[in-house]
């Protein structure tokens, strides 16, 4: 995983968009691309949220 708060933001804007299709909107602040991208990256990973915290997500 990279050090996300190293990276330049190009490269923040460059791994948004290998993960997500399309640019990040426009003015996010960086702390909300490198939380977004650190969040996916863990996902994917070790997987994501268990079928019972998606389940309660809906409460």
């Amino acid at each position: 995983m990279p050090r996300l708060a190293t990276c330049p933001r190009g490269e923040l804007t460059t791994q948004w968009q290998k993960i997500f299709d399309h640019l990040p909107p426009r003015g996010v602040k960086r702390q909300v691309l490198e939380r977004a991208i650190a969040y996916e990256l863990r996902a994917k990973a070790f997987g994501g949220l268990s079928r019972r915290s998606l389940a309660s997500e809906g409460r």
